[in-house]
């Protein structure tokens, strides 16, 4: 009997154990499956995005298909392993991305909405479809129906779920986004600044419930944001000292010191805190891995009291020590110009912007260099150097769009271009820049007046108003929500009113309207009657780059 018993153990052991190793060994070949399965659909969309202009509708579907069956596979199956259920959840994502990829939002949004609806239980993989709605709306420039989709995901999906040390970042981050939003949908000051209000106590209630944790450190940067966008800088400071006293030892309490230095010296003209701010980081923080930035702003703070030998020292330690730090070591370079030309020393000015130029051609602020040396001698009506500037901007502009294809910088460059052409009065050569120039991956503020401007030469220097009506109509198809819509509307339809009428006459010599020259923005600027109402809605576009100041001729002009 006692034979049996142990008998009868060891059996129930083999058979547990074999049971065991027979569902481990499935699992690993349903992961292998599954990766397989991943691997060659991924591939074969990347493969598309090679070369998108080129792929065909059916490629497109052939992508999807294959993502499908991924999803088919493991749709309903509870027990899944970890890296199963990951790949089905990419696979899911991955399908409306593929609709975007081709512009097709609506079926993107539909396709986000099925996965909600049939994953209501995760949280997180439903959060992230619904950002992607709103995402996919705003992208479409349906302002109104990204408003509300942000909407719902703040009621739906909480930020913080159970530890405030692991928020939910991108949603932390949709108050301020949708108070951008109204600045760009609304006229009305009043829902814009009550829209940042509400932005500025949801992030509070924040701090308060979770203080000195990841939320509210979090909360805490986007209340600076809200802030600054409203240019109240005493408030900004005051969050950012808060920020500071509750994480002194955070790894970017150095970065939030720099910015409020920025904040004093740019803003505020409180130079002696800058030089205080300044001082704190060398004497704190000495192993800092921006140093080179502080040496550019003593550098920059030495150039606003009008100290150049001492900015230059500051400049060249950052040429000299921290040369790995690329951006700054541009913009010191573009100080050291700057203090000789103070000096009156345009010469030696132009050798160092030039220096810049040929080293630097990859930092957005450097762009800008080519544009202000032909306006330089522009401004002291020196025409035959004035013309040759603007001909060797064109020759490197165009070598930067050459360099960087399909990036933000070559998109700026070849704005930059469309401007040397239009101040040379070549106008076929800046709308064929122009008209390039709205097919690359462009910022708004950049490709919005690129369409006007587009209208405006084809109507007063080419004298095509055929050509100027579809330039103005693809702009309201674009972007058919702006302060500019109605203005927009009325000068088609006075155009075409024109059109028409030429057409019931009998031929006409024609009279060419004198050239002028026309930037990207100026056409813009004629038809706002007060700039300071619209620049409320124009600069919401700057980007998070700290570049944005400086480059963008359309905001910069407006200030101006």
């Amino acid at each position: 009997m006692k034979f049996g018993h142990q008998l009868f153990i060891v059996l129930f052991l083999i058979v547990s154990i074999t049971l065991s190793c027979s569902k481990n060994t499935s699992e690993v070949q349903e992961i292998y499956i599954a990766e397989k399965m991943y691997y060659k659909a991924n591939k074969f969309y990347q493969n598309i995005l090679v070369n998108p202009a080129v792929a065909r509708e059916e490629d497109y579907n052939h992508a999807v298909a294959k993502f499908e069956e991924i999803v088919n596979r493991y749709k309903g199956r509870k027990e899944l392993s970890d890296t199963v259920r990951s790949i089905y959840e990419s696979s899911l994502l991955m399908i409306p991305q593929i609709h975007i990829a081709r512009k097709n939002f609506q079926k993107a949004i539909e396709a986000y909405e099925g996965i909600i609806k049939e994953n209501a239980q995760n949280q997180r993989l439903c959060a992230t479809a619904q950002m992607s709605i709103a995402q996919c709306f705003e992208r479409d420039n349906k302002l109104e129906e990204a408003i509300a989709a942000y909407k719902k995901l703040i009621n739906d999906y909480p930020a913080v779920l159970d530890d405030p040390e692991s928020p939910n970042v991108q949603i932390l981050q949709v108050p301020l986004h949708l108070a951008r939003l109204y600045s760009r949908q609304q006229g009305d000051s009043h829902i814009v600044v009550a829209a940042y209000d509400e932005a500025i106590s949801y992030y509070g209630k924040l701090v308060s419930r979770w203080p000195k944790t990841k939320t509210a450190f979090v909360a805490y940067n986007q209340m600076v944001a809200a802030y600054s966008d409203q240019r109240m800088w005493s408030k900004a400071v005051k969050i950012m000292r808060k920020a500071l006293h509750d994480f002194p030892n955070h790894e970017n309490a150095p970065d939030i010191l720099m910015n409020m230095a920025n904040i004093y010296v740019n803003f505020m003209n409180n130079y002696t805190k800058g030089w205080e701010i300044y001082k704190r980081i060398l004497e704190d923080y000495p192993d800092y891995e921006r140093m080179g930035t502080v040496y550019l702003g003593r550098g920059n703070l030495y150039l606003k009291e009008k100290q150049t030998s001492s900015a230059r020292e500051e400049f060249q330690r950052v040429l000299k020590d921290y040369s790995k730090e690329g951006e700054a070591c541009a913009l010191a370079q573009i100080g050291i110009a700057r203090s000789y030309e103070m000096e009156g020393n345009w010469e030696k000015a132009l050798n160092e912007y030039q220096w810049a130029v040929d080293n630097f051609s990859m930092v957005p602020q450097v762009l800008q260099i080519p544009l202000y040396i032909a306006s330089y001698y522009k401004n002291k009506k020196q025409e035959n150097l004035t013309r040759a500037a603007y001909e060797k901007g064109i020759g490197e502009y165009q070598n930067v769009v050459r360099q960087y294809p399909n990036s933000m910088l070559a998109s700026m460059a070849q704005d930059h271009l469309a401007r040397c052409y239009i101040e040379l009065q070549r106008w076929e050569e800046a709308v064929k820049a122009l008209e390039t120039l709205v097919q690359m991956p462009t910022p708004v503020p950049i490709v919005a007046p690129a369409y006007l401007s587009i209208g405006s030469i084809y109507e007063k220097n080419l004298n095509d108003k055929l050509q100027a009506v579809k330039a103005y109509r693809e702009f309201l198809e674009r972007f058919p929500d702006t302060p500019l819509t109605q203005r927009v509307e009325e000068r088609i339809e006075l155009l075409q009113a024109e059109i028409d009428s030429a057409a019931s006459q009998p031929p006409q010599p024609v009279q060419l309207l004198q050239a002028e020259s026309i930037s990207p923005s100026s056409l813009l600027l004629k038809w706002i009657p007060n700039q300071d109402d619209d620049f409320a809605y124009y600069r919401i576009f700057r980007s998070v780059s700290p570049h944005v100041d400086v480059n963008s001729t359309l905001v910069a002009e407006i200030k101006d």
